[in-house]
């Protein structure tokens, strides 16, 4: 387990992006002003923003394409997301990494709403799939 510019890890390494070349001068130094100038809440709020309208749509193809069986794609990427958003020492990055990951989880509960929305006739049947009330 690494930490990123930050803290010990289990093996006692790090990895600082300033030095191991994974981000451009460029992108750290704005990095750095965004995160001492007060505009990060502001940058925080328009990036969840930005994400959940993201999710939207990815929620309605999914479930339009390969139903609800796809909901731990969602679980695994949510995990993912908010063990990177852990790692990560910049305020910004660890914050829309995090929401992602939670955008991720709601994504579960919205795929089977969404579903429910489907059979209701609010949103468009895939003709190629069988829903569980065709059985019935």
């Amino acid at each position: 387990m690494f930490i990123i510019s930050g803290g010990e890890s289990v093996w006692g390494g790090r990895i600082n992006l300033r030095n191991c070349g994974v981000r451009s001068n460029f992108v750290l130094k704005n990095m750095e002003m965004m995160e001492m100038s007060d505009f990060m809440g502001l940058a925080i709020g328009a990036g969840t923003f930005l994400i959940i309208g993201v999710f939207h749509p990815i929620v309605i193809k999914a479930e339009y394409h390969l139903g609800t069986r796809i909901w731990w794609a969602f679980l695994l990427a949510g995990v993912l997301f908010v063990v990177a958003s852990v790692m990560v020492n910049y305020v910004l990055v660890s914050s829309l990494l995090g929401v992602i990951g939670f955008s991720c989880f709601w994504s579960i509960l919205e795929l089977f709403q969404q579903q429910e929305r489907v059979h209701k006739g609010w949103f468009p049947r895939n003709p190629k799939r069988t829903y569980p009330w065709d059985a019935q």
